[in-house]
């Protein structure tokens, strides 16, 4: 036992879900729309990720990818109905 010793580790803290969400979410149009997806991939993800060095562990793909899915879904929809 040591006193005063902290179990935490020292280094940058690891981003919420919704913080990824929120500094990924305008790549990925781009990326949609370059590689003509119409919901954004787990792939995807990680390449956007790894490109900004965005850390995240597996565990919360999946709710970022939900989060992403969901935006882009309401963005493209919103979109295609004010298309003439």
């Amino acid at each position: 036992m040591h006193a005063g010793r902290s179990d935490r580790r020292t280094g940058p803290r690891r981003l919420s879900e919704a913080e990824v969400v929120e500094l990924v979410l305008p790549d990925v149009p781009a990326v949609l729309a370059a590689e003509g997806n119409e919901q954004i991939t787990r792939t995807q993800l990680r390449g956007i990720m790894r490109a900004r060095g965005i850390p995240l562990g597996n565990e919360h793909i999946g709710p970022v990818l939900t989060a992403l899915r969901a935006a882009t879904a309401s963005t493209t929809s919103s979109e295609g109905a004010t298309r003439r």
